[in-house]
């Protein structure tokens, strides 16, 4: 098996050559290999989640001038041990196969720590492109299960896309409208979350999130997450 894969829908959408490396330890001379290789396919852009305790994985990714776009946190909850706290939950679904204007904000706001924002060189219009290609095809359904919103006099306050991955429920982007923080939109988001997937079998569910955006680790550690794993994410632009 190859140790990167061409990611044909990153490619299309920012109008470059984009792979991820498949190994997530590596030492300097096998990086180095890899993105020697990948440059002469005329790859731009490189992705690399390495292992954040793996040492040698994390010098290779400085000695070729990795950015480190994000250092990624996955949170993972078992349903079945915390079933007390989200029963009886109402839900209201997005029905449309098209995202309305507020949806479409509220999935820029979802990517505020977003490593397509960090890095400079991918751009806004990169990554507004990206975001909205993501709530447009969790609203199809393509790549979600439900699109979880919060209403309130007609006015869309919150919403949160729910899917599957690794066999666990998985929330993809949670937002809430900066005038409704406060007022807990967000934790019943993430509880109607939980009792959405527990209603659906899953024994497990999931976030992914980033270091830096603490007001979202301390929400889902708020909804009894407990942090499973802690990857550095780099970008390398050959």
């Amino acid at each position: 098996m190859e140790p990167f894969k061409i990611l044909d829908f990153d490619s299309h959408l920012f109008g470059l050559l984009v792979a991820k490396v498949i190994p997530e330890s590596l030492d300097v001379l096998q990086l180095g290999e890899l993105l020697s290789e990948l440059k002469k396919k005329g790859v731009s852009l490189v992705y690399w989640c390495s292992k954040k305790e793996d040492t040698a994985s994390q010098l290779a990714a400085c000695e070729y001038r990795g950015f480190l776009a994000d250092e990624k946190l996955t949170y993972v909850v078992n349903l079945p041990s915390i079933k007390d706290q989200f029963q009886n939950q109402d839900f209201q679904f997005y029905s449309e196969f098209e995202p309305s204007a507020d949806l479409e904000n509220l999935a820029f706001i979802s990517g505020q720590y977003s490593r397509f924002l960090k890095d400079p060189r991918i751009g806004l219009e990169r990554f507004q492109k990206m975001y909205a290609t993501w709530i447009r095809n969790s609203c199809n359904h393509r790549i979600a299960k439900a699109v979880l919103i919060i209403n309130e006099n007609k006015n869309l306050l919150g919403m949160a896309t729910l899917g599957e991955k690794e066999s666990r429920g998985d929330i993809g982007l949670l937002a809430v409208f900066p005038q409704y923080h406060g007022r807990g939109i967000g934790t019943q988001l993430v509880r109607k979350a939980q009792a959405y997937f527990f209603d659906n079998k899953y024994p497990y569910a999931q976030v992914v999130t980033q270091k830096d955006n603490i007001p979202a680790c301390r929400l889902y550690e708020k909804c009894n997450f407990m942090i499973d794993s802690i990857q550095n994410f780099y970008h390398f632009w050959l």
